[in-house]
């Protein structure tokens, strides 16, 4: 990008008091926490903070379904939780979940030997960067377990395979996820699972599991042998209805009668709306975690430990990206982007049969790339991965909507290998296109261990 154009930009965003999104799909080039570091900077400058339109603290609902990942039962049990680490926190402190560190661990055996895996509502192949080396130490479990509604490629992997249902088998209450207002929403069952199917909620099979193997400790959470889904279902919706209970509870102390109005929303809406977000309340009126409780340009906690020292520099500067090896210019190397789609852009509606006309499974390229290289639109070519060595085949998309020098595919939408769909006659179209993990190189960066999932490819002519 043209140095006067980022200089135009800057000005721009400062005069026009603009805000830069803090984003979503953020494992990239392995450069993210620098990044994001600028983007909460730059909107700190501008005065961005918990106003509308600006970087917000969303509203909650206040819905506390019982839960016992804190060391409390459905009934009021307590018990001590474990004070080891998890696995990733021990080698990345703020990872938010970095699958990466077990996978290693299968091989090194280090910080502590993985042996065993479970594998619930994850699609790890179109997850997982590097799926050529995840696919090798899946290969060394001693044992793999993968609970899933629909036949996603670790299965070929599995030891054992669980069917499970899907979320509109069976009924869900929580609180709205990334809206700006507090809600809750119901969903109810809306569809039943075929006759004949063995499918179960995920959490009654874990709990069946549990009874088996340590029955004191399903004993402690309420769990008792459930034989029918009916029975199942009685006992893990009493928990959605205890915190429901309680929310209403809390609601009508505050305003009476409030209850009444949640729960004709939820009977005829199916959500209801408790709080609306009040702006101007962080950090003005509510302090924000840090040691000041303020905005804080740079945080002095990257000195606390020398693993934060290594990790973060204390002056934000250019780092060239590690997660893959920088294409040549003018050649027919490449980034290669992934990103998602609303059609078919997940391990889920990707084997839905509208997604064979709907979902795009092609690489896209820039019209001036295209015309250098001679390929033409809806030309079949290969893309080799320059750091894996990975070969796959997919067809040309010539746009505009990628700029020179960069490629660009949709995650979730191809490449799939599943062998239990391989002579399918309805299914071959989950093959077409490539998985981009297959040539990104797993990239994990330091202390947040975020898994950078872009990558660099060449682009290979077929004959014939």
């Amino acid at each position: 990008i043209p140095a006067d154009m980022i200089r135009r930009i800057a000005r721009d965003f400062t005069n026009l008091k603009g805000v830069i999104d803090d984003g979503w799909y953020t494992s990239k080039n392995g450069t993210d926490v620098q990044v994001y570091r600028l983007v909460s900077i730059a909107n700190a400058f501008n005065g961005n903070i918990d106003i509308p339109g600006g970087m917000i603290v969303t509203a909650a609902a206040g819905l506390k379904i019982p839960s016992v990942s804190q060391g409390k039962g459905p009934n009021g049990e307590t018990w001590r939780m474990a004070k080891e680490k998890r696995i990733d926190k021990i080698i990345y402190p703020e990872a938010e979940g970095t699958f990466k560190v077990a996978m290693e661990a299968v091989l090194t055996g280090k910080p502590y030997p993985i042996k065993a895996a479970f594998f619930v509502g994850t699609t790890m192949f179109q997850r997982e960067a590097n799926s050529e080396e995840l696919a090798e130490r899946l290969k060394k479990l001693e044992l793999s377990v993968v609970q899933d509604v629909l036949p996603q490629e670790i299965c070929d992997y599995a030891d054992y395979v669980l069917p499970s249902t899907y979320f509109m088998e069976r009924m869900e209450m929580s609180g709205v996820k990334w809206a700006r207002d507090g809600s809750i929403y119901l969903s109810d069952p809306q569809l039943s699972p075929p006759e004949g199917c063995e499918a179960r909620h995920d959490v009654w099979i874990l709990l069946e599991i549990l009874r088996r193997a340590f029955p004191e400790r399903a004993a402690r959470v309420g769990y008792k042998e459930c034989k029918t889904a009916e029975e199942f279902n009685a006992y893990f919706d009493a928990f959605t209805k205890r915190g429901y209970a309680q929310l209403l509870e809390e609601c009508d102390k505050v305003k009476p009668g409030w209850s009444r109005r949640i729960h004709e929303d939820i009977r005829t809406k199916g959500w209801s709306t408790i709080k609306i977000k009040e702006y101007g309340v962080y950090p003005y009126k509510k302090p924000f975690g840090t040691p000041s409780g303020k905005v804080e340009i740079y945080s002095f906690k990257s000195f606390e430990k020398p693993a934060y020292v290594r990790g973060i520099p204390p002056f934000t500067a250019h780092i060239p990206a590690q997660a893959f090896t920088p294409p040549k210019r003018n050649s027919n190397e490449f980034i290669l982007v992934s990103g998602k789609n609303c059609t078919s852009c997940s391990g889920l509606s990707m084997f839905a049969l509208p997604s064979k006309y709907l979902g795009d499974r092609t690489v896209w390229m820039n019209p001036e790339d295209a015309e250098r290289l001679g390929i033409s639109h809806g030309e079949t070519v290969e893309v080799e991965g320059i750091d894996t060595a990975y070969k796959g085949n997919a067809q040309i998309t010539v746009t505009k909507k990628v700029i020179s020098g960069s490629l660009f595919a949709f995650g979730f939408s191809g490449g799939n290998r599943i062998k239990h769909l391989a002579d399918h006659p309805d299914y071959q179209f989950i093959k077409e296109g490539i998985n981009s993990h297959w040539y990104a190189k797993g990239y994990a960066q330091p202390v947040f261990g975020t898994v950078a999932n872009n990558s660099a490819v060449r682009i290979n002519k077929l004959r014939g």
